[in-house]
């Protein structure tokens, strides 16, 4: 998770340029990134994240990036949308309104 305060000393923004698979490239100033996703161990990914309904580690997406104002709720949406159905993640969404929101399969 990332949050900036502000304008760059050198820019209007701060640039941030991500290794995602579709290379993203985002400007930050006064928003906050959080990347939610699987971990790599010995060539296998590892779930982190509890899904509440069923009890069991779980990940629906690969990666989710989501950019907003706000560093909590950024961080709250990546980890939910990471295990949410497609329906559930799409009401999500359009429910908080992220600046960004990137679910990577």
């Amino acid at each position: 998770s990332i949050i900036t305060r502000g304008r760059h000393p050198y820019g209007d923004y701060w640039p941030l340029a991500l290794e995602d698979g579709k290379n993203t490239s985002l400007m930050l100033n006064d928003d906050a990134v959080s990347i939610s996703g699987f971990h790599q161990q010995e060539g296998k990914a590892k779930a982190h994240i509890t899904d509440p309904y069923e009890g069991k580690l779980k990940h629906k997406y690969k990666l989710v990036e989501v950019q907003m104002k706000c560093p909590i709720r950024a961080e709250v949406l990546s980890t939910a949308l990471s295990i949410a159905p497609d329906k559930e993640g799409q009401e999500i969404i359009n429910t908080f309104n992220p600046e960004i929101c990137i679910r990577i399969p």
